[in-house]
């Protein structure tokens, strides 16, 4: 397996990219409070970047689990090539809508390229009290 660094994965409100492949990214969070369940989040947005070795096709898989390390939504794949020698880092922009939260507790992304794990990031999801 090559050597993949991620350089950061998060979770936020909105991401887009501007001229010049420039990385916009609004509102970063880790947490999600509704009033009762389940909770349903309208629209979030996943944003990561990796820096890879190898100029090769690339495979990456963004899953959502719950405690249990059950998917809740269905795996997401992107293919990505890496073609040029001075640009190996591969981004991921994916926007979520109504995702649905049938408990409290934590939750987790987690990114996998070529199938294995470089990456997570934890998401508490929580009733206002």
């Amino acid at each position: 397996m090559s050597n993949i660094k991620l350089n950061f994965i998060h979770i936020c409100d909105y991401a887009s990219l501007a001229d010049g492949e420039k990385l916009n990214v609004m509102g970063i969070f880790k947490n999600i409070f509704g009033f009762q369940l389940p909770i349903i989040h309208l629209q979030m947005f996943i944003v990561s970047n990796i820096t890879v070795s190898e100029i090769r096709e690339y495979i990456q898989t963004l899953r959502l689990v719950n405690s249990s390390g059950v998917d809740i939504i269905s795996p997401i794949k992107l293919s990505s090539s890496v073609i040029n020698e001075n640009n190996k880092d591969i981004g991921l922009l994916i926007q979520l809508n109504s995702v649905k939260f049938e408990k409290e507790g934590e939750y987790r992304f987690i990114l996998d390229v070529n199938g294995e794990k470089v990456g997570e990031v934890p998401l508490l999801v929580s009733l206002k009290k």
